[in-house]
């Protein structure tokens, strides 16, 4: 019983720390410099249109792209270390029925609960107060990203009561978003 006790208390300890000692996932400063594909723009603006998100998003279009970012392909980037990243709820809201969670440290930048809120949907509950992590059943990488205000932002969806729903976080892509 000791030994649990003990196993409980480093999980608490580990959680709450993970938490508490985080900074913006994705963030690379000038924005404005970056050269985007011209073929990648193209695919990721239909990709928007199909999705009927094009009127709708808040970045230049000429900076959203399909194109995978250079430090999302770096090897040593995508080497996990098997230990999901938790987050914490900074707040959450019920927009239009849709229960979401702002994380200022996946959107720390020019922040809207349409873009950016994450659907209670796509998390899952760490059975510490306020503090989840994703997995890849409850979200899925769109394949979509964009440079602006300092950050590349990748396009992210989850599946709310039978519907798709869009939102954008401060991630290089999937693994990075779940194993931090």
């Amino acid at each position: 019983m000791k030994k649990i006790v003990i196993l409980f208390g480093l999980l608490c300890c580990s959680i709450f720390v993970a938490t508490e000692n985080v900074n913006a996932e994705a963030y690379i400063g000038d924005t404005d410099s970056i050269e985007i594909n011209p073929s990648a723009n193209k695919e990721a603006i239909e990709i928007l249109k199909k999705d009927g998100d094009l009127g709708s998003t808040r970045f230049p279009l000429d900076k959203i792209t399909t194109e995978e970012p250079v430090q999302s392909t770096n090897p040593l980037f995508n080497q996990r270390s098997g230990r999901i990243q938790f987050y914490y709820v900074d707040e959450s809201k019920d927009i239009h029925g849709l229960s979401q969670i702002r994380t200022n440290y996946l959107a720390p930048a020019a922040f809207n609960w349409y873009q950016n809120g994450i659907p209670y949907s796509a998390v899952s509950w760490t059975g510490q107060d306020r503090v989840y992590y994703f997995t890849r059943i409850r979200v899925y990488d769109t394949g979509i990203g964009a440079y602006d205000a300092g950050y590349y932002w990748r396009r992210f969806s989850s599946i709310d009561k039978g519907r798709v729903i869009y939102f954008w976080l401060t991630a290089w892509n999937i693994t990075n978003l779940i194993y931090g």
